[in-house]
């Protein structure tokens, strides 16, 4: 699952600095529990829902990124997560905006 942080975030904020910290390869251990919390795009701005989606078992290409919104440059990061479970097909299809729920 390609992922993006929160606004405003950068390679030196105390989350990810403990992410990197943790361990090469980005391999979690079960004591380093980092849990998902995802939106769909469309409810962002109206109700701020979030959907529990599992464990983050390991991650790769973790990099601080930019994007452009109203003329303003916003810092953010990204990387690959794999999940401990994969998603059940309809959490998948509601996440992607395929299915309604």
């Amino acid at each position: 699952m390609h992922w993006s942080s929160k606004d405003k975030r950068s390679a030196s904020s105390p989350k990810f600095r403990w992410m990197e910290e943790q361990g090469a390869n980005g391999r979690r251990s079960e004591r380093h529990f980092i849990p998902l919390f995802v939106m769909r795009k469309e409810y962002a701005k109206k109700l701020k829902m979030y959907y529990y989606v599992g464990r983050v078992e390991s991650y790769a290409n973790l990099h601080a990124t930019q994007r452009h919104d109203d003329g303003k440059t916003i810092s953010l990061m990204t990387a690959d997560l794999r999940l401990a479970k994969p998603l059940s097909t309809e959490l998948y299809r509601h996440l992607t905006g395929q299915i309604d729920a």
